[in-house]
């Protein structure tokens, strides 16, 4: 019998043996554990594996029904589509910081559509991003809120502390102080290398705003 162990299928990657059933004097089935890239465990036929069948835990589906019903356009379903990506596709830009991190979507939420109908029900607006109330614990309804880019940044694990003439403040909480868009902060610390201090105090020029406007 081949090692399927490592193999991927679709969403699905093998993750070990699990088990052979005999169904008549000389026939089997093999079944093999599975991961799919949306956190759930599944044991799957080792024929719908290998035959296309089965390409997913059933999220595959659920998404494709979502899609067939005009959802998939939406920003919710991609706020939705992009927190899956990062706690579960190792590929995905910022696994390290979330599925690396050992920071998982609660079972309820892999539904799409549940995850829909509470943001719905909890405050969404097309203005404001979702975030983790304990930026330790996972994403599930007691933890989440919606929250504009301030109470986003001010509450990142990733924050940077800056001390500016005795006096101690997030970077967001700086750049809103100097009245310096965050973005510009982002931008100035990431792509030009600028100091923190100089990055949130220094008004924004209008080179830099030309240049951010042209992509």
């Amino acid at each position: 019998m081949e090692d399927l162990t490592g193999k991927r299928y679709g969403r699905l990657t093998v993750t070990s043996f699990s088990k052979c059933e005999k169904i008549s004097s000389n026939q089997y089935r093999y079944y093999w554990n599975c991961l799919c890239d949306c956190g759930t465990k599944k044991e799957i036929l080792v024929n719908s594996l290998r035959s296309g069948a089965t390409q997913s835990c059933g999220c595959l589906c659920k998404e494709r029904h979502i899609k067939k019903h005009g959802m998939s356009n939406t920003r919710l379903f991609w706020i939705w589509h992009s927190m899956m990506d990062r706690c579960s596709n190792k590929n995905a830009v910022g696994y390290k910081h979330y599925g690396g991190k050992g920071i998982q979507v609660c079972d309820e939420w892999k539904d799409s559509t549940a995850f829909i109908k509470w943001a719905l029900a909890n405050g969404y607006r097309d203005d404001l991003t979702i975030d983790r109330i304990d930026s330790n614990k996972n994403y599930e309804p007691d933890n989440c809120r919606w929250a504009d880019w301030k109470v986003q940044a001010n509450n990142t694990s990733r924050n940077h502390y800056l001390t500016i003439n005795g006096e101690t403040k997030t970077l967001a909480q700086w750049a809103e102080y100097y009245g310096v868009p965050y973005k510009y902060v982002h931008k100035r610390t990431r792509d030009l290398g600028w100091s923190f201090e100089d990055a949130v105090s220094r008004p924004v020029r209008k080179c830099e705003r030309s240049k951010k406007n042209n992509g």
